[in-house]
């Protein structure tokens, strides 16, 4: 499915689809590879034909594995990134992260994610499904493990979805304001007291320097891998505020796409569903801030 040459992903997506189709392999198990070669312009048609197979038999199973899926798509176009086949440009720069490989098109296709389509057919359509994906993307953005690419071409494709809906994007606020309101303030805290007491470990470091090496090697050594173990733990709390800072980042884009005011993300009720139409509008989202 991976293979740089087309022509062999082609006929690896149809074998794909043919096994499913006949029962011979789980298809469980081939979303994630199918959903990644939706972000290949060059398969995206027979991967969305495979995708819609499983989704036919087995409507639970994509929104189970698409959050995955769109992750493994960022390494796929990794691998078969070459100037002849795998190189996209959007026609509008939507989506200019920076600090992001432009050669991989942030998975974008005229300003819109190689995912919508599966995703207005197989997810957007029930709200279990769809708050549960929308869920799935801003979970992985948090997580600290996952590699600020990865984030920023997760919310890329957040960005640049179709979504059909109000109800859809303010799900998406939620799911970003619940972790800011729980997790900003401590991390700010927690940021201040790292701060301080690497600030006292220059001190001492200062005081040590009029020490000879041999007076106290011991406390040395050890005040230093103390502060590596501090650097360490401070590097992690800025990573995750730049992860913060592109959340606000999206929410405003898409606030400014769809006009939503902040009194009407308040006044969200998720039990209300109102039909809203597509963008009208492009906004350019380049987040700065979360450069690392």
């Amino acid at each position: 499915l991976f293979n740089k040459h087309k022509l062999v992903r082609n006929t690896a997506i149809l074998l794909v689809g043919i096994m499913v189709r006949n029962g011979l392999c789980n298809p469980l198990k081939c979303i994630e590879s199918l959903v990644a070669c939706l972000f290949d312009p060059q398969s995206h048609a027979t991967a969305n034909q495979a995708i819609m197979q499983i989704s036919t038999k087995n409507p639970e199973f994509i929104h189970l594995r698409a959050v995955q899926g769109i992750m493994l798509s960022y390494k796929f176009k990794t691998s078969i990134s070459t100037e002849s086949e795998s190189r996209i440009k959007p026609s509008v720069d939507v989506a200019s992260f920076q600090g992001l490989d432009p050669s991989l098109g942030l998975g974008l296709q005229d300003t819109f994610s190689f995912f919508s389509r599966t995703y207005k057919q197989s997810i957007a359509k029930n709200i279990k499904k769809r708050k549960q994906f929308l869920q799935g993307m801003v979970n992985e953005i948090v997580k600290s493990k996952t590699p600020i690419t990865i984030k920023l071409y997760l919310a890329a494709n957040l960005a640049t979805l179709t979504y059909s809906v109000l109800e859809e994007v303010l799900y998406l606020f939620h799911c970003i304001m619940k972790y800011i309101s729980l997790k900003a303030g401590m991390l700010l805290d927690k940021l201040e007291e790292t701060l301080v007491s690497l600030n006292v470990d220059i001190e001492e470091i200062d005081k040590e320097e009029n020490l000879t090496a041999g007076e106290n090697p011991e406390n040395m050594l050890s005040h230093q891998k103390e502060r590596q173990a501090r650097i360490s733990v401070l590097f992690d709390d800025i990573q995750m505020a730049h992860t913060y800072s592109l959340l606000l980042k999206l929410k405003k884009y898409l606030q400014n796409v769809y006009g939503i005011s902040d009194a009407k993300f308040h006044a969200f009720d998720p039990k209300k569903v109102k039909v809203f139409g597509s963008r009208t509008t492009i906004f350019q989202f380049a987040s700065k801030a979360s450069r690392v």
